[in-house]
């Protein structure tokens, strides 16, 4: 992003599940980045994970948000995208940089000669060239469905200043491989879809919790490839639990939605992802809005925020 453009940030919530703390406490420092810079807010609901995504859960997320304080300034729903990331896809696949593939995560598991990071699996290019088409490839695999792969040549490399990280580089071809794209006929998958939505919208800076920091090589060589030059990043440091692994239901119910029904007022909930941020003390009890005199990036700790007990029986949350 340079001095002349103006600043557009996002909120991409997901309907898999309810909105927890971990969510809310990133979705304030896109939230506060954006407004800060006088910056317009993009609410983009992601819908796309359709076995997972939830009932209702996209209008309790819309719910939740505004009850914490946030606003936005227009609103986009990826299922109703569909076209666009089709003409992606297919114009990936005319240049020769998506191929269908067959393989099954347990096929690609058992072809990992390292180990490899969380969910990032490197994928040694099996299908290259195996399928004439998306269609032929899905019958020799029906029920199943095929995805798309985006093609990596060796000694690709890819590196960017993040806004919270630093400098980050990462060799794709040796840490991922040919990388998914998505699992659909018409390339309506997070990666593509993800990638595609924030450089139509005009995204000029991306912020998101650091687990992807590792999937933004990959996403930046889509957004090359398909014409546009990639959004700005700012990659948040996660909330997790007392025992270092992400909030889960035997962690306690995080959701935004048990605490307001627990009678949780939102300045008391927004305290905590402030002094989660350094910008409070503990106990505060501050608006959204209030943040914007205390916003300082430089202030959030570059580990992880933990849920501990102090903070679970502030907000009211059972174990």
């Amino acid at each position: 992003m340079n001095a002349t453009t103006p600043y557009t940030g996002r909120l991409a919530p997901s309907p898999t599940g309810a909105l927890h703390l971990g969510n809310a406490r990133t979705f304030a420092i896109a939230w506060l980045r954006a407004r800060l810079q006088g910056g317009r807010v993009i609410m983009r609901m992601e819908d796309l994970d359709h076995p997972r995504d939830k009932p209702g859960a996209a209008a309790a997320a819309y719910e939740d948000l505004r009850w914490l304080g946030f606003d936005w300034d227009e609103e986009h729903v990826q299922s109703e995208r569909r076209e666009y990331y089709r003409e992606a896809v297919a114009k990936l696949a005319s240049s020769g940089l998506a191929y269908p593939c067959t393989c099954s995560r347990r096929d690609v598991e058992s072809a990992q000669s390292a180990p490899h990071a969380g969910e990032q699996l490197h994928y040694p290019g099996t299908c290259r060239g195996r399928w004439r088409s998306w269609d032929e490839a899905a019958a020799a695999i029906a029920p199943r469905v095929p995805c798309w792969r985006f093609r990596v040549e060796p000694g690709t490399r890819v590196g960017f200043t993040d806004a919270f990280y630093g400098y980050y580089e990462q060799d794709v071809a040796s840490a991922l491989g040919d990388f998914p794209l998505a699992r659909d006929p018409d390339g309506a998958g997070y990666t593509l879809a993800a990638t595609l939505d924030d450089c139509l919208m005009g995204v000029t800076e991306v912020v998101r919790g650091d687990d992807l920091l590792g999937a933004t090589p990959g996403q930046i060589l889509v957004a090359r490839a398909l014409g546009f030059e990639p959004p700005g990043y700012f990659h948040a440091p996660l909330v997790v639990s007392s025992d270092g692994f992400r909030l889960a239901k035997r962690h306690g119910d995080t959701r935004i939605a048990s605490m307001r029904e627990a009678g949780v007022a939102p300045e008391r909930i927004v305290g905590v992802l402030a002094w989660w941020c350094g910008w409070a003390e503990f106990g505060e009890e501050l608006t959204l809005a209030s943040l914007l005199d205390r916003f300082d990036p430089r202030a959030i700790p570059p580990s992880p925020a933990v849920l501990t007990e102090q903070v679970k029986r502030h907000l009211r949350i059972d174990s």
